[in-house]
């Protein structure tokens, strides 16, 4: 799927590129995980603690992992579908998150609910899942003893929170893939925010920043950066513009 603005087509990229200019972090391309395929709407409650599966019912992600990543993740599996499950414990915390809600989900009917992991997955219509097989015995040993999971997650996101056994009924779940929001790859800057051309020189009169730019995410992203992305290079540009005049 792809989510990105109307305006969002990349043609500042294309023209600074026939300028010649640098291209930077094309490679890095990524899609974001958290977007249900029928509602097109987010909703990160990996973040508050809920584990990820597969449409066979296997978990296969640390879930703490920043979004892009278990996008690349997500896209391997079956359909490139990665189920969140989680139980009333974080149902009620996640509601609290701006992020997390799934107020939208339950409303068109993607959030599903049951009193068991084994009823969850029956009215998903997943691969026949147990409580053991999503959360064994072994996997709370480990949260328990060294406050690090089977896949060695040891928080719930960013270092903050600590992954919690899935035990109290009623238990959600909703489906959840990759989207293509932007691109976070752009012509190269330099500390005047003028483009770089490929042989590293400034193209004359042309300046750059924000999201039309490259050279500051690389393979990951962190919420928000790109805000600040926009606002120091955008003032960056106007004043080297200015010193132009």
């Amino acid at each position: 799927l792809k989510l990105g603005g109307i305006g969002n087509s990349g043609d500042g990229s294309k023209m600074a590129w026939a300028l010649g200019a640098d291209l930077l972090d094309v490679s890095y391309t990524k899609a974001t995980y958290g977007f249900n395929p029928k509602t097109k709407t987010s909703a990160f409650v990996m973040y508050n603690g809920a584990m990820m599966v597969n449409l066979n019912g296997e978990r296969y992600a640390d879930e703490s992992r920043p979004y892009k990543e278990l996008g690349d993740m997500t896209l391997a599996q079956p359909e490139g579908i990665g189920v969140q499950i989680y139980d009333a414990a974080t149902h009620e915390e996640a509601q609290k998150d701006p992020l997390a809600r799934t107020d939208t989900l339950k409303k068109n009917g993607e959030l599903y609910s049951a009193d068991t992991i084994e009823g969850l997955a029956k009215a998903m219509g997943l691969a026949d899942m147990t409580l053991s097989d999503v959360y064994d015995d072994s996997f709370v040993k480990e949260i328990t003893e060294k406050g690090a999971d089977a896949f060695g997650r040891t928080s719930l996101s960013a270092g903050n929170g600590k992954p919690a056994p899935i035990v109290k009924a009623p238990f959600y779940g909703f489906r959840a893939t990759a989207v293509l929001l932007s691109t976070y790859c752009g012509p190269k800057i330099d500390s005047q925010a003028r483009v770089i051309n490929i042989f590293g020189e400034p193209i004359e009169g042309l300046w750059a920043a924000g999201e039309g730019t490259g050279g500051l995410h690389g393979a990951a992203y962190m919420s928000g950066t790109s805000v600040g992305k926009a606002v120091v290079f955008g003032k960056i540009a106007a004043e080297s513009i200015a010193g132009k005049q």
